[in-house]
């Protein structure tokens, strides 16, 4: 099955996406990619039929190859934004609380390569209490860190 994004008639786009939110000790993983100088939460997109959290499954096994669980959906963002100057998006977005398992040797590792084709994908432990990397999107960053057990519905529009 494709992807749930497209492009409409005016050049933006749509798309839903699944995202695993790794925290462990006081470090939380975020993914980046070769050559960028920005970092945010691992995940792509749900593929049509397919449910959120059999998206965030499939996404780490083919990005990192570690089954995961999840352990619960934190939050459902609605983010409006302009991609590279190129088109603006409108992605809807369940971040999902997900655990490695505790044999992962990706627990003692601070910074590895993702193992999927062509995606350049780089991965790296940062501790919660980060405010100079660039992370995207930040607020995101910042309302995750303050996990009080209930669902979240979060808003960010930059156009």
């Amino acid at each position: 099955m494709g992807d749930i994004k497209f492009h409409l008639k005016d050049g933006s786009q749509f798309v839903c996406r699944a995202i695993g939110v790794v925290k462990y000790k006081n470090k939380i993983l975020l993914q980046g990619r070769k050559g960028k100088n920005t970092w945010g939460f691992p995940g792509g997109s749900i593929s049509c039929f397919e449910s959120s959290d059999e998206a965030i499954i499939r996404e780490f096994k083919e990005e990192i190859g570690e089954r995961v669980k999840i352990s619960k959906l934190l939050a459902i963002v609605e983010n409006f934004f302009n991609y590279l100057v190129e088109y603006n998006v409108h992605q809807i977005s369940f971040y999902y609380l997900i655990e490695l398992d505790n044999n992962s040797e990706l627990l003692k590792i601070k910074e590895f390569n993702g193992i999927e084709e062509g995606k350049d994908l780089i991965f790296k432990w940062f501790n919660l209490d980060d405010t100079k990397t660039i992370i995207k999107p930040r607020e995101i960053f910042e309302e995750l860190k303050k996990v009080d057990g209930n669902i979240k519905h979060i808003i960010l529009k930059e156009i």
